[in-house]
């Protein structure tokens, strides 16, 4: 079976990640899920922004927690409220909702469940506490623990010797240690951790395999046959038009 194809800030980067027209590409590229992240505003919004700081002015840089929410429309072309979202793009497609800051779990999952999808969204987070709390305030809701953010000694390749030895004695077992504690189903990783038998281990653990972000058909391909369930990319037309992919049934 394919991986699911993820929209990463919807699919478009040409159009603004994360904005209103990116989401909108992002359900007609023939994506599976959309992907973005949350943050909140000075005023308390939840706010689909993936950067922590945004241009306020000429040279000028601002945190997304210190602007209102009015002020943030005006400096983030086709800025969304993760309820804007939510009732636009929520039911019309799988979402992965990335939590970036602790604090905001509550305010997501009442978010959430305003809109009866609990149960469809997947929260992820590479904050495990985050998670944690997330899941006991809605026992039914999808967990992603994201990991490989600073993994630059992997090199470019996925399947490098010097890596596999890195890798293979620790890495298992750390996931399944922090994996437990998030109450995480997922895990969301960087994919230059991806080798076929970490995903086969995760795998016989009841975990779902992500990975993220990939624009290369290559790698892409090399992806599909590690058996992962998902695969985040900014192009994911071009991915799929790909003739692995195509051969896929996706």
């Amino acid at each position: 079976m394919a991986a699911l194809i993820i929209a990463h800030r919807g699919g478009a980067p040409n159009l603004g990640e994360n904005s209103r027209e990116a989401f909108s590409a992002g359900l007609d590229s023939g994506a599976d899920m959309l992907e973005m992240d949350v943050q909140r505003s000075a005023d308390g919004h939840l706010v689909v922004i993936h950067d922590n700081e945004v241009a306020v002015g000429d040279g000028v840089l601002g945190t997304v927690g210190s602007i209102p929410l009015s002020e943030l429309r005006h400096c983030v072309s086709g800025l969304l409220t993760l309820d804007e979202y939510l009732e636009t793009f929520g039911t019309r497609m799988q979402t992965n909702v990335d939590l970036k800051q602790a604090g905001d779990e509550m305010a997501i999952v009442r978010s959430l469940r305003r809109h009866g999808l609990t149960e469809r969204v997947l929260v992820s987070s590479r904050i495990a506490s985050s998670l944690r709390q997330v899941k006991f305030l809605a026992p039914e809701s999808r967990i992603g623990l994201s990991r490989g953010q600073v993994v630059p000694w992997l090199g470019r390749e996925p399947h490098s010797t010097i890596a596999e030895h890195l890798l293979r004695p620790t890495l298992p077992v750390q996931l399944l240690v922090q994996g437990s504690y998030a109450l995480a189903d997922s895990f969301m990783l960087n994919y230059r951790l991806i080798r076929p038998w970490l995903v086969d281990f995760l795998h016989r653990r009841n975990y779902r395999v992500f990975c993220w972000t990939v624009n290369d058909p290559e790698t892409f391909w090399y992806l599909q046959q590690a058996g992962v369930d998902g695969i985040a990319t900014d192009y994911p037309a071009q991915m799929i038009a790909t003739p692995d992919q195509q051969n896929c049934a996706h």
